[in-house]
């Protein structure tokens, strides 16, 4: 954002709007909805720099300060800290976040990045308390023992690293300039008042251990976790003993973890890992898990154990992977049983939406309180709605005939359908005074 070049000057229309519409401008510009393209000063310094009045707006509205986001590069990197401080500052007594991209740091040199990161760590640490949020990309793995240590009002925390390119080996002992497991091994835990964990392409021991660490957890996102980061995928050679006596995360309702990336990795079997954490952990209060699996797999038996002993508030089962298994999903969903309310499909090819609606339609009496089926393609791709409308219908049916009231919701994702007007219709005929389908497509919902 380059307000200047934009010609949003002193004396400019949107210039003499009252302080009140400015301020909501603001707030909507600040939103953190960017993810990739951070920019390399926080947008309310930017603001600030229009004209006297925007800053002295800017400057005066502590809740346009709440997130701060910035990517730090060599560009930046002698004002960050003080860009930084100026955000905490002029929150005031609001509890603020942060984003911070600091994926260059890796290829600046260390006498330079350190000192950068030194002070972006003293700052944090002196600024803690106001802290509810930290979103970073590509933190030294050090970083973490402030964060635990200091910042114990901090309730979300999303850490993420640049993946290896495809086909690459992903299980190195130093991933770019980290040294992982020497590092990591000063966090304290356990790591309390944390309640949400996002993790990409995060070591999977450092996901474990760190779930396992924050008791406090009610939130969990592991995607695409890497290999261990020691030179075996072994659990016994860590500090983790194999299979401890399971450890209950009574808050924990959320649980998303995808490992496809450590299948067929040096580090030892994939099953091992995720065999580990289902065997170390009790999740008595679970309510959404999803979790990847691909068509050959061994330890089925044991996520089928560890589902069938956590499965007491399980309403929402979401499959990751790109190959349905339909009779081990036909399983595992009757054993969940009638509290399931949500099936969430998320990375199969279109082909798989036929499979899928047959194995529900033929099991839909072992879970009649089923509200909705989400639909994630793998990539985006066309289909005619003829592969689709038969198998939709006569599921609809089914369910219809078994809940006899109520709301269903089909809905599709990464999946472009032309829906031809007979189609359409077809589908409003399901809906009557006690029951309605919806069809969401891609975020809008269709007209029927």
């Amino acid at each position: 954002m380059e307000a200047r070049s934009a010609g949003l000057l002193s004396g400019t229309p949107i210039d003499i709007l009252p302080d009140e519409v400015l301020s909501r401008i603001f707030r909507l510009v600040v939103r953190p909805h960017y993810e990739d393209n951070l920019p390399l000063v926080p947008l309310q310094l930017i603001l600030g720099e229009v004209s006297a009045h925007w800053r002295r707006i800017v400057w005066h509205t502590p809740d346009v300060w709440e997130t701060s986001a910035m990517k730090i590069t060599s560009t930046n990197l002698n004002n960050v800290v003080d860009m930084l401080k100026s955000c905490f500052i002029n929150c005031g007594a609001l509890s603020c976040s942060v984003i911070l991209d600091m994926e260059e740091l890796d290829h600046l040199p260390w006498s330079t990045s350190r000192e950068c990161l030194n002070g972006l760590g003293n700052t944090i640490s002196q600024y803690a308390s106001k802290l509810h949020s930290i979103r970073l990309h590509c933190p030294p793995p050090y970083w973490l023992r402030p964060l635990g240590n200091h910042c114990s009002s901090l309730r979300q925390l999303q850490l993420s690293w640049t993946p290896p390119p495809p086909g690459a080996h992903v299980n190195l002992i130093t991933y770019g300039t980290r040294e992982w497991r020497k590092k990591f091994k000063i966090v304290q835990l356990p790591w309390h008042n944390l309640t949400h964990l996002s993790l990409y392409s995060a070591p999977v021991n450092v996901a474990i251990e760190l779930l396992r660490g924050c008791p406090d957890l009610t939130e969990v996102m592991s995607m695409k976790a890497l290999g261990s980061s020691e030179d075996t995928g072994n659990p016994s050679k860590f500090d983790l003993e194999p299979y401890p006596p399971p450890l209950a995360l009574p808050k924990l309702r959320y649980l998303k973890w995808d490992s496809q990336l450590l299948v067929g990795d040096r580090c030892g079997p994939r099953h091992g890992w995720d065999d580990y954490l289902l065997h170390s952990t009790r999740l008595p209060a679970l309510q959404h898990i999803g979790w990847a699996f691909p068509l050959a797999r061994s330890s089925r038996d044991a996520f089928s154990k560890f589902i069938a002993e956590n499965k007491h508030e399980i309403n929402t089962f979401e499959f990751i992977g790109s190959q349905l298994v339909s009779s081990w999903l036909k399983s595992t969903l009757i054993v969940l049983g009638p509290k399931l309310t949500q099936v969430i499909c998320n990375g199969p090819p279109p082909s798989a939406l036929q499979p899928l609606l047959n194995t529900l339609r033929e099991s839909i009496s072992q879970f009649p309180h089923l509200q909705s089926l989400k639909f994630v393609c793998g990539q985006r791709e066309c289909i005619e709605s003829s592969i689709l409308m038969d198998p939709l219908r006569d599921f609809i049916q089914v369910l219809k005939q078994m809940v006899e009231a109520g709301k269903f919701v089909f809905e599709l994702e990464n999946v472009e359908i032309s829906w031809s007007n007979e189609d359409r219709m077809s589908l409003a005929r399901f809906s009557d005074g006690k029951f309605h389908l919806e069809v969401v497509q891609n975020g809008s919902r269709m007209d029927l």
